[in-house]
């Protein structure tokens, strides 16, 4: 499974009402430094450098930002 797949995995999760806690704790850390990065885009919640729904990039446990900020 690519990284990328396991963050739409646990987000799915969370919307079945099962949320992977350890993915959950870690998406809502990533996601607070995503949402002060400049390349952060606020209407459809994506990062414009790397192009990644940050919805599944943040909860992909093994993904790593490409701009090294998480």
């Amino acid at each position: 499974m690519s990284d990328i797949q396991e963050g739409y995995n646990n987000l799915m999760l969370k919307y079945k009402g099962t949320p992977n806690e350890e993915a959950e704790k870690i998406s809502e850390e990533r996601y607070k430094i995503c949402k002060t990065c400049e390349h952060f885009e606020r209407t459809f919640l994506y990062c414009v450098n790397c192009g990644c729904d940050l919805e599944a990039k943040t909860r992909a446990t093994k993904y790593k930002c490409e701009l090294n900020k998480w």
